[in-house]
């Protein structure tokens, strides 16, 4: 189905009704199945090839497609389904210091009076606008969360990048196509139940990451404060797409002895290897896991060169995605009676 079919077809407006929408149509695997590329990482005398998502997941086909924007409970679903693993703050930075295109983040205003301030260039409002913002701002819908937010911002991607829009190109790495909803140790010590987004590095920006790299969101929970998105999908804007979704194989100590393959989860559950995962060391649980489950059906050791097959072969993980994804989609039924 083509992406301008199915964005056509999503309701506008209403935040629940289109993020149910979303959700239904990447159920129905309405995608762009992701294509990986391996990023290096060191830690404690390790090393490690990590398999990434070369670009947030699309709905619709090769050349007519957009990102769609997700909750942090429409993130893990998929990831769930897929049988990926949503990245680490320290996974989304290498992406960003080795991807092959680096853009800056897509703004919009924050504004719902600026958004629409020059969709009439000569009024007013968009003067104002431009006095206090310094920029002159486009015309935008009113919402952040709606449809037209989130195409725009596929599109301004699509044109930085050198595509035509809705024609992305899936062979090389971008950075930025987004930020997206990550594992953490804050979800997995503190607030079990809430989504931490992270991204949007950006010489510009006034947070700086644990290596000191500027970004607009450094492992945020504040849109998430008092959400437990296993009864609330969790926030939801243009700005947070299903980016950098990690491939379950990751070869570890690789060279002319050929190295180790493991599961993505047991690299991060193990004291010293996590280091070349995640910045805080080991984390117990890994998403998917909002389904109430754990990591033990996943398994610890794989064989498959992922930069091969390009896809998770393991039948246990799938079978492990499936059944996350059955109880979470049972429950998303749930929510929306």
């Amino acid at each position: 189905m083509k992406g301008s079919e199915i964005y056509a077809a999503l309701p506008a407006g209403d935040k629940a009704d289109l993020e149910a929408a979303i959700w239904e149509h990447l159920n129905a695997g309405r995608y762009i199945p992701p294509k990986f590329m391996p990023i290096a990482t060191t830690a404690k005398g390790h090393t490690a090839l990590v398999w990434v998502a070369t670009d947030a997941i699309h709905l619709g086909e090769e050349g007519d497609s957009f990102r769609p924007m997700v909750s942090p409970l429409v993130l893990d679903m998929l990831a769930s389904k897929l049988g990926y693993y949503m990245p680490t703050s320290k996974i989304v930075r290498e992406v960003y210091k080795q991807g092959s295109i680096k853009l800056s983040p897509k703004t919009q205003n924050a504004s719902s009076a600026d958004r629409v301030a020059c969709c009439d260039p000569n009024s007013a409002a968009c003067a104002e606008a431009y006095k206090r913002l310094g920029v002159k701002p486009r015309c935008q819908s009113p919402s952040m969360g709606d449809k037209a937010a989130m195409k725009m911002h596929s599109d301004d991607i699509d044109k930085a990048a050198g595509f035509a829009p809705g024609a992305a190109a899936f062979g090389v790495t971008i950075n930025d196509t987004g930020k997206t909803w990550i594992n953490d140790s804050k979800i997995g010590s503190s607030y079990p139940g809430m989504g931490c987004n992270h991204g949007w590095y950006d010489k510009s920006a006034p947070y700086k990451d644990v290596e000191q790299l500027p970004a607009w969101q450094i492992r945020g929970m504040a849109h998430n404060v008092g959400t437990d998105v296993q009864t609330n999908p969790g926030h939801f804007d243009y700005s947070q797409t299903a980016s950098y979704l990690v491939h379950p194989k990751v070869l570890v100590d690789g060279g002319e002895g050929g190295g180790t393959w493991m599961d993505f989860a047991a690299v991060l559950r193990d004291p010293i290897l996590s280091y070349l995962v995640n910045d805080d060391g080991p984390l117990p649980t890994a998403h998917p896991h909002y389904s109430g489950g754990n990591t033990s059906g996943v398994p610890s050791v794989v064989t498959e060169d992922p930069s091969q097959s390009g896809q998770a072969s393991s039948s246990s993980v799938m079978a492990y995605g499936v059944v996350a994804c059955v109880a979470l989609g049972l429950f998303w039924l749930t929510l929306r009676k």
